[in-house]
């Protein structure tokens, strides 16, 4: 049993969402009695992050969590009382097991499961045996080997948009149809000069769109290139810096403040490890790590308590981790390849634009339609009023509003390029 500090105080649940509790303390414990009760809630799975201005203690656990049950826990540790099924104390480091508090269900497994989270289950030595590799690191011509095999440790750059899609993303509006309509009514009424500029404006419209928006996607993918950094790794028992691109899986990764984690990894050794995994999960706080065993299912990856995850920081403590995955098979490069999957939905100014020029579409076409119906009740030539409506039709439709939309666009892009802007 770990030798808590006894604190009697009421715990009030000041917000509670599945897998996220906030409670409130009506008197503040010291600081040792804090990480004793941080050190016996992480047994459960359970994550903890104090806040002694607000005297509240944020608590991350499964989702399967009640607030009563978690505020119960939280109030056992800080008076030092342990609860049933409490894990053993003599477990040896990198061996203890984080299971959830008897009586709660552990959640269910996700379908889509990532082949990174059966590690979660497994011992330090277990990984290393699965992984082939040792505690002192892989020798250099075991890792010169796995390089060839695996590949660099790079994820390809997502997928933009294609030169075809965005040329039809040109041609494809409202306003240009107008005017490849009126273009050919001017050519069956003998006017092929006239019909020739309209679509020559056409054409020069969509080229300038294209060439614009083109040079945005090109910029954008340069805005969004990979950042290379330095990892640290064990080969042959000796540290050795080199490009997050040369490790390769069962490298043993040195973990050390504001370094990048650069594969998917099991922990091995954690002192005070904590990471920022915003870049997959959202969270804005760091993440407690440990190299404890978890027995109950991950639903998720904020779950993964004793794995790493390739492009997160850490943020404090140090330790030593195998990795697992690199390059396209990382939880990083998962994720940008569904991201790239999804269409994003379209900009609002851009559905504004369009409606503007449909809108404007609609009101030349009852103008010009008007104005042939007012000639043709005066007695005009049928020949003479169409080609004034289709004149009146070409010279109100705005056919440049995409173009110059897109042209505003990119030159927005360089400023950010020019204020050294990156995209996340």
């Amino acid at each position: 049993m770990l030798p808590f500090t006894p604190h009697c105080m009421t715990i009030a649940v000041h917000h509670h969402i599945p897998g996220r509790t906030r409670l409130r303390l009506g008197a503040w414990p010291d600081d040792a009695a804090l990480r004793n009760a941080e050190q016996y809630l992480r047994r459960y799975g359970l994550q903890v992050s104090a806040n002694a201005h607000s005297r509240s203690v944020l608590i991350r656990s499964p989702a399967a969590m009640e607030a009563s049950e978690i505020a119960l826990l939280l109030e056992k540790a800080l008076a030092g009382k342990p609860a049933a099924g409490e894990a053993r104390s003599d477990a040896a480091p990198g061996d203890e097991t984080l299971s959830g508090p008897p009586g709660v269900a552990a959640p269910e497994e996700d379908e889509f499961a990532s082949p990174l989270a059966p590690f979660a289950h497994l011992s330090v030595g277990e990984t290393l045996q699965r992984m082939v590799a040792a505690a002192q690191g892989l020798s250099g011509e075991e890792a010169a080997s796995r390089l060839a095999e695996h590949g660099p440790n790079l994820v390809p750059a997502p997928r933009g948009r294609a030169p075809e899609e965005m040329l039809r993303s040109q041609l494809a509006t409202f306003p240009v149809a107008l005017l490849t309509g009126s273009a050919l009514l001017s050519a069956l009424t003998g006017g092929i000069v006239d019909a020739l500029v309209t679509l020559g404006v056409v054409g020069l419209n969509a080229a300038i769109g294209f060439s614009s928006e083109n040079a945005t996607e090109r910029l954008i993918r340069r805005l969004s290139r990979p950042v290379e950094h330095e990892a640290i790794v064990l080969r042959d028992g000796i540290r050795h810096a080199l490009p997050s691109r040369d490790v390769v899986p069962g490298d043993i990764l040195v973990l050390t403040p504001n370094s990048v984690v650069p594969a998917d990894a099991r922990i091995m050794v954690a002192n005070e490890l904590s990471i920022d995994e915003s870049t997959l999960t959202g969270e804005s706080l760091p993440v407690h790590k440990c190299a404890a065993v978890i027995e109950t299912p991950l639903a998720s990856v904020a779950e993964r308590y004793n794995l790493l995850h390739a492009g997160t920081v850490v943020t404090g403590g140090d330790g030593l981790a195998v990795a697992l995955q690199t390059g396209n098979s990382t939880e990083m490069a998962r994720t940008r390849e569904m991201i790239g999957m999804a269409r994003p939905p379209r900009p609002e100014v851009e559905v504004q634009l369009e409606d503007l020029a449909r809108k404007l579409g609609v009101a030349c076409i009852g103008a010009s339609s008007l104005v042939f119906a007012i000639g043709m009740l005066r007695g005009e030539p049928l020949l003479a009023m169409i080609k004034s409506a289709i004149a009146l039709t070409v010279a109100a439709i705005p056919e440049g509003l995409p173009a110059v939309a897109t042209t505003t666009f990119a030159l927005g892009a360089k400023a950010m390029e020019g204020e050294q802007a990156y995209v996340r």
